[in-house]
């Protein structure tokens, strides 16, 4: 069991939502017809919702479905409007008021399916539209997220410069990558000397810096000591610099090491901590070593690591440590 924790690269649904009383913009997409899926009043009694879809790297995102539902339960399943985003990334669709809250499911091939909730409050002129936690949704952004494309991704080791970059930043942008997949991870890791001058180029990108800074921490290469030196890039220096230390000739013993050094029911003299290995990979040097663990998964205190090892001459050294959870 492999436990994963969603990295914080702003990537959820971004939607631009405003909430418009009478006709729209003269460059807005025409709102759907609905179908007569409406009853008379609510045909009357209806406003037009309108937003912009785009995906993390802050692109239109054309050909979405939009179907918009009753945020409640019951037997009323019809769906109060559906339409599809045009090539700017923009929809718009008729909400009736009277219903007040109301759900967008926004669906595409190759996306995360993203479910927006909403509520109409009547303001002091006009009906408003607000998200769940009562903010405006025209005041915040959320961004439709890719699904990996394996076949794709899994084949960029092999190009090379300028479209190494663009194939890295892409996957830098998937939920594969915020969600830490495992066989991703051990992929980069496996050919990192051939993702490492991407990863570099990007380390200041305005939408995936924060995940090439991460990776570079990861790898915790002594190449990169004077990067990670570097306040500009590394304000609080390596997050994932080790707090132990574990030095084996037995990469095997180096990792049971740095386990009991974490076992926090530790017995001394005892048999040390029980070790599940979920992912290990190895570079194609075969000098640094990718470990995926539980510690103690069956009781209370339970948890889930992250570790790098470097060989050093006959050592194996632990270069970068990070939880994943507790059970």
């Amino acid at each position: 069991m492999t436990r994963v924790k969603m990295m914080c690269l702003t990537l959820t649904s971004l939607v631009l939502a405003t909430f418009a009383p009478s006709r729209p913009p003269s460059d807005s997409v025409p709102p759907s017809d609905n179908g007569g899926l409406w009853t008379e009043r609510e045909a009357v009694e209806s406003q037009e919702v309108s937003g912009r879809i785009v995906d993390v790297l802050g692109r239109a995102v054309a050909g979405v479905g939009v179907r918009v539902e009753w945020n409640k339960g019951g037997d009323d399943k019809r769906p109060l409007g559906v339409t599809t985003s045009d090539e700017r990334g923009r929809y718009l669709v008729k909400v009736p008021i009277h219903g007040r809250a109301f759900r967008v499911k926004l669906e595409k091939d190759g996306y995360r399916t993203e479910t927006l909730s909403y509520e109409l409050r009547r303001g002091r002129e006009d009906d408003e539209l607000f998200d769940d936690e009562g903010r405006r949704p025209a005041d915040s952004e959320v961004a439709l997220v890719a699904v990996l494309n394996r076949r794709e991704a899994f084949g960029l080791w092999l190009r090379t410069g300028e479209d190494l970059e663009k194939g890295t930043r892409e996957v830098l942008a998937t939920y594969e990558w915020s969600s830490r997949d495992a066989s991703l991870f051990g992929h980069l890791f496996q050919h990192q000397e051939h993702f490492r001058p991407a990863m570099l180029r990007l380390i200041e990108d305005e939408r995936v810096g924060s995940a090439a800074r991460y990776w570079l921490d990861l790898l915790g290469d002594p190449r990169d000591e004077r990067l990670f030196r570097d306040p500009a890039v590394y304000p609080e220096g390596r997050e994932l610099a080790p707090t132990i230390a574990a030095r084996k000739v037995d990469l095997v013993e180096a990792l049971k090491s740095a386990a009991g050094q974490l076992d926090w029911n530790a017995v001394p003299g005892g048999a040390g901590p029980r070790m599940t290995i979920e992912v290990i990979a190895f570079n194609e040097g075969l000098d640094r070593a990718y470990v995926e663990c539980g510690i103690n998964l069956t009781s209370l205190s339970g948890t889930f690591w992250r570790f790098v090892f470097n060989k050093s001459g006959d050592e194996w050294v632990l270069r970068s440590m990070e939880s994943a959870g507790a059970v």
